[in-house]
């Protein structure tokens, strides 16, 4: 047996119970199947108690005292704790809970797997609590992906599923992903129930660009001062969205924030996992966001910054109408 194997099982053996957490659900979901289905047969799976930590009734002792009893369906017990924020700084435990807690961390019982997880970046590490957690339970950290490793990933999962898909079907099927692996995984399933071969065209028309893309498709167009392009993706996301002119003069004021904040951090020397952690962003979304404005100055973020917000007061007070507004924004932004 291979030495890491061999360190893995005494892991296993010694390291009763976890936490799970990042901003990457379906990884987090994976992994906590993972664990059940190494520990409990599927007959037994029902078995499992589940609290949440985010519920107003939530009481720790209630979980200290459940994995405290032996069970008598199955030889190990599994407690999952959902929406463990007490972990980070959104909430804490009073000092008599967070005693029992540390002191069950301390001397857990053998036969109880405890599950803590949870969808936040970090945990609050100046926590007592959070200290002896990292000292004596396994830590699983399952943040969502760069866009390097999520092109990465595309690839890889087409290969295991033996999908016969072209090089530029796969580019456009990156393209229209949001970066979360749930909603690949379900494009994915779909795809393979489609036909053998699959080309950019099958892409097209099966798979809906996110609205976060089609944003980012217009933000790019008028970074780029590309008045065409930018006209014919608002185009885009008026025919196919429910929402209007306000709505898009909302969220391209909203990505523009965004933008100026990423450019400001990049300048002073960020990468892009060191943004995504400081503005609590997909490193996903910050990607896309510094091939936006390679090219564009903070000053110009501001000014459109600018022309949007007066756009929205002279829509709400009558003096503008929203579709000759927001066409006369996209004129000016773009020359």
């Amino acid at each position: 047996m291979h030495i890491k194997e061999v360190f893995d099982i005494i892991t296993w053996v010694i390291m009763m119970n976890y936490c799970i957490y990042g901003s990457e659900s379906y990884e987090i979901k994976n992994k906590i199947d993972e664990i059940v289905q190494k520990v409990l047969r599927p007959e037994e799976r029902d078995s499992i108690s589940h609290y949440d930590a985010s519920q107003k009734g939530f009481n720790i002792n209630e979980v200290l005292e459940d994995a405290q009893t032996l069970s008598f369906l199955t030889a190990t017990k599994i407690i999952i704790i959902h929406n463990s924020i007490f972990l980070t700084g959104q909430m804490t435990l009073n000092e008599s809970d967070i005693k029992s807690l540390i002191q069950y961390l301390e001397n857990p019982n053998p036969s109880a797997i405890l599950i803590f997880h949870g969808n936040f970046e970090a945990m609050d590490s100046r926590k007592k609590l959070v200290k002896t957690l990292q000292k004596n339970v396994r830590i699983i950290i399952c943040n969502r992906k760069t866009s390097q490793e999520f092109a990465s990933y595309v690839n890889q999962q087409c290969k295991r599923m033996n999908l016969d898909i072209s090089k530029d079907a796969i580019q456009e099927l990156i393209a229209r992903q949001d970066g979360s692996m749930e909603n690949f995984h379900n494009t994915l399933d779909k795809l393979s129930l489609y036909r053998e071969r699959i080309e950019k065209s099958d892409i097209e028309r099966l798979v809906s660009r996110p609205l976060e893309e089609d944003i980012f498709i217009l933000v790019n167009a008028v970074v780029n001062r590309n008045l065409k392009k930018a006209m014919s993706a608002a185009e885009d996301l008026l025919s196919n969205n429910k929402n209007d002119q306000m709505m898009f003069i909302s969220i391209l004021a909203k990505q523009f924030r965004f933008l100026f904040q990423v450019k400001l951090l990049s300048k002073r020397g960020m990468n892009e996992n060191r943004i995504a952690q400081i503005l609590s962003a997909n490193p996903y979304r910050v990607q896309k966001s510094l091939d936006s404005i390679y090219r564009v100055s903070l000053e110009q973020i501001e000014e459109n910054l600018l022309h949007l917000a007066k756009l929205d007061q002279k829509i709400k007070q009558g003096k503008m109408d929203k579709k000759i507004g927001f066409e006369l924004f996209l004129i000016e932004a773009t020359r």
